[in-house]
Order: structure tokens, then C-alpha cells, then sequence
């Protein structure tokens, strides 16, 4: 079964629980988000957190921004996208990382 992520964004998926590096872990308390989903920090704008994989009832994911305003208890959302990469006469010949 498919389902439409966009139609998921904004539902609570849990709390972060722990943090190391770039690394944050997210206690699930609510549904589980798909691999590679976006989420969305509370109290924080500009914010991304990529779903890298599950462990132990934890979302394991990747910061992509960088942002100290981060803390322990902070709650976290589904953001209903992927990170995408425009795809044009810009982009023809790069290398992304």
C-alpha cells in the first residue's frame, strides 16, 4: 500500500531523545514516518530532520541544518517530503553530495 506523505504532514511522530554530532534520536510516540521523510522540529524554523533508519523503538535521523537551538524533549512532526534536487539547465553537469 502507498501512502501519500503530504497527506501525513504535520501528525506528531515523537520527542527527540538524544543527540550526538549531526546524529538526533527521536522517540516514536506517535506513526512511524517513512525512510528518507523530512520532520519537522517544534519551536524551530528552517529545521530538517531526514529520517536515516529505525532502531529500538527510535528514528534515527541526520540534522541537515546544523542548528544549535536543538535540545533534549523538543517535539517532532512529520514534514510530508523528501529532499529533492531540482532537476534543469542550472543543475546539468553538477555534482551533488
Amino acid at each position: 500500500m502507498v501512502v501519500d506523505m503530504a497527506t501525513r504532514k504535520g501528525q506528531p511522530v515523537g520527542e527527540i531523545a538524544g543527540m550526538r554530532a549531526l546524529t538526533v534520536e527521536v522517540k516514536m510516540t506517535g506513526e512511524k514516518p517513512q525512510a528518507r521523510e523530512l520532520l519537522d522540529v517544534e519551536g524551530v524554523e528552517d529545521l530538517f530532520l531526514e529520517v536515516n533508519y529505525f532502531r529500538n523503538g527510535m528514528a534515527i535521523c541526520l540534522n541537515l541544518n546544523n542548528t544549535p537551538g536543538l535540545r533534549v524533549g523538543q517535539k517532532v512532526s512529520r514534514g510530508g517530503v523528501q529532499v529533492t534536487v531540482p532537476v534543469g539547465e542550472n543543475t546539468t553537469g553538477r555534482v551533488f553530495n
